[in-house]
């Protein structure tokens, strides 16, 4: 998975696996240089997700440019099948609607959209 994969690929899967994204539109604290939300999810008890998003923010150090993805790594979901996963917000978003990525593999994908204001 890579900044850039935003495709959804849940077609002829869905008795195989189980994922839902919940975001909610932001009203971002412009007193703040950035800020966090989060995705919760459920899915099959104890059953790994893989985040990824098409949407990222750059740090410069040392005078070279990095480019990250505003979610990251992978979490995996409680006895219930419930879980959380953090996202990076700052000033340059608002004004645009995110997209994040959860995977239960490479040929289940599910995206979830949200606004920063």
């Amino acid at each position: 998975m890579s900044c850039d994969d935003t495709h959804d690929t849940t077609e002829g899967r869905e008795e195989d696996y189980y994922l839902a994204l919940y975001t909610n539109d932001v009203i971002y604290d412009i007193s703040k240089d950035n800020s966090y939300t989060s995705v919760a999810y459920n899915t099959l008890p104890l059953q790994r997700v893989f985040w990824s998003s098409p949407d990222s923010f750059d740090v410069y150090y040392q005078g070279i440019l990095l480019r990250y993805c505003i979610i990251n790594y992978s979490t995996y979901a409680r006895e219930d099948g419930s879980g959380k996963q953090m996202i990076y917000l700052d000033k340059s978003m608002i004004g645009k609607t995110l997209t994040i990525i959860g995977c239960l593999d490479t040929d289940y994908c599910i995206e979830s959209h949200f606004d920063v204001k």
